[in-house]
């Protein structure tokens, strides 16, 4: 657990107790957007959705799709959270576009954070990467070939 984030009791779905392990430090902004971010999965019954392109193309393009999925989200009562990648280390063939890299990806996310007001989510491939995009994303997600890779889980 990083240094000044505590657990913190919130309630499941079936009622129960459970811990939650983001409690950011006090008047920060994710304090702000995680609290409401949890709080909002948390409803019960509730609808989420994690969406965005593939991978950054251009930061225009993604400013357009949050831009529009929050508004539509927003009319059906669904909790928005933006996804793209930075890297998308995975690809069918080693010529496609596999995106700017994590610096100008990094941006990107931030800047759409920051304009559209909404969470943002991106997957990361190494420990590296999990601690630099930590300073910038509100969700980090480990690709399903990386899930074994302790090393990077503990990270």
């Amino acid at each position: 657990m990083q240094a000044g984030w505590e657990p913190t009791e919130a309630p499941a779905h079936d009622g129960s107790a459970s811990t939650v392990i983001y409690n950011p430090r006090p008047r920060c902004y994710l304090n702000r957007v995680l609290n409401e971010l949890w709080k909002s999965l948390a409803r019960q019954p509730a609808l989420s959705l994690i969406a965005g392109p593939c991978v950054i193309e251009s930061e225009k393009l993604c400013l357009e799709i949050a831009a529009f999925l929050k508004n539509e989200t927003a009319k059906l009562g669904i909790t928005y959270i933006f996804k793209a990648s930075y890297d998308k280390a995975n690809r069918s063939s080693g010529s496609s576009f596999r995106g700017p890299g994590i610096e100008d990806g990094l941006r990107v996310l931030a800047k759409v954070r920051e304009k559209c007001t909404v969470p943002v989510l991106t997957d990361v491939h190494t420990e590296k990467e999990a601690v630099q995009a930590a300073s910038t994303v509100d969700v980090l997600q480990i690709p399903a070939f990386l899930c074994r890779q302790t090393d990077l889980i503990h990270t």
